[in-house]
């Protein structure tokens, strides 16, 4: 079989795609983690004792995992806003997960809630969330992100006036944030209650998903003469295809 080689250099101008290889992207229903356990990757509030912060619970009617059907329920006992890295108000006490990942590009964000609900054998209360949040006493939930000026600050306002959209019914959000300066950003979801009962005040992360802003753009990463004479057609392909032809 004859081997054909290439008999001199190219001046080869080379573009990449901007995915970001992964580092603005994060997706998660929360169906195959553990169960009564954060998620790997997340900060959540942490009050000790027996019922200490957030976690991640199956739908009673279905079973545990994988029951593809789950919830991250901002339940657990409350901290106090003493303890809390820039809470949106100062008093009464606060639940909170917290992605771990620092984005640095433009990022659409996509994400499902639902609140609790006192009547039982409802929806929510399936997911674990087993009390409402009451509006009028500002038991909100807040959608944050991270500004590397201007600390924690409000997106989304999750119950006001009202947490009745909520109860017993998911409902998605999205978000575009707009980074061209590529600046760290990190994301958190809240909530507010004005005891640190356990039992009181719940809220649900059901699912969450980021992409970059412009997946699908291209940008210029190298221009420049590549010593090829010698090689192979081939070898030449695989090098910068990635595969054999």
């Amino acid at each position: 079989m004859a081997i054909n080689y290439i008999n001199q250099d190219y001046t080869i101008t080379i573009f990449a795609k901007n995915n970001n290889t992964g580092e603005n992207e994060y997706s998660n229903n929360f169906n195959l983690e553990a169960s009564a356990s954060a998620p790997a990757g997340w900060t959540v509030s942490n009050a000790g004792g027996d019922h200490p912060g957030p976690k991640v619970f199956w739908r009673q009617d279905i079973g545990p995992p994988p029951s593809e059907d789950n919830m991250f329920c901002l339940t657990g006992t409350g901290v106090s806003h003493l303890a809390v890295v820039q809470p949106p108000y100062s008093g009464d006490y606060w639940r909170w997960v917290e992605l771990d990942t620092v984005f640095r590009d433009s990022i659409v964000i996509k994400y499902s809630i639902m609140a609790g609900n006192d009547a039982s054998g409802s929806l929510s209360q399936k997911y674990h969330l087993t009390n409402q949040p009451e509006g009028a006493n500002n038991e909100w939930l807040y959608f944050q992100y991270f500004h590397w000026k201007w600390g924690w600050t409000n997106y989304f306002i999750h119950g006001s006036p009202s947490t009745d959209p909520f109860v017993n019914t998911i409902t998605e959000f999205k978000v575009v944030l707009e980074n061209l300066q590529k600046n760290p950003v990190k994301l958190r979801w809240i909530s507010r209650s004005q005891t640190a009962n356990p039992s009181y005040d719940h809220w649900g992360l059901y699912d969450l998903d980021v992409k970059p802003r412009n997946p699908g753009s291209f940008r210029l990463s190298n221009n420049g003469v590549f010593n090829i004479q010698g090689q192979t057609v081939d070898a030449f392909h695989k090098t910068f295809v990635g595969d054999q032809r």
